[in-house]
């Protein structure tokens, strides 16, 4: 069962006030996974040969599904990312990498290893969670 995080703690927080710890232009991508998947992927990566795999869910979303995820799983509006052209002020060019639209696919190690990510997106990630913490 999922416990209260400090993490989600700080994004409902936020998304009361409509804010988010996401950052960048709504309709750029990233992928994400759920931790619970963290924990099967890292015994899954005691059996494939070396070499580098990305280990995300299965469907990356826009920024701006994944904080409407997140809002509806918890039952707050859908907050917003934090301006991309803010993270790139405070952050200079290093910022460049938390904004960018990035669509990962964990394919090759799926392959590899037979391992599948049991919440296949945020949305079924973040309902999960929500549940468990009795939420939403």
């Amino acid at each position: 069962m999922e416990r209260a995080t400090a993490e989600t703690d700080e994004n409902l927080r936020l998304a009361r006030w409509r804010r988010s710890q996401i950052a960048g232009d709504a309709g750029n991508y990233m992928s994400s996974i759920h931790c619970d998947d963290v924990a099967t992927a890292v015994v899954a990566a005691l059996t494939v040969p070396s070499g580098l795999y990305n280990v995300v869910d299965d469907e990356p979303l826009t920024r701006g599904d994944y904080l409407a995820a997140f809002g509806a799983a918890f039952g707050v509006k859908a907050p917003k990312p934090t301006p991309a052209r803010l993270v790139r002020l405070l952050g200079g060019a290093s910022a460049d990498g938390l904004v960018a639209s990035q669509r990962v696919s964990n394919r090759k190690f799926r392959d590899a290893s037979g391992w599948a990510p049991v919440y296949r997106d945020a949305r079924t990630g973040w309902a999960a969670v929500a549940a468990a913490r009795g939420e939403g």
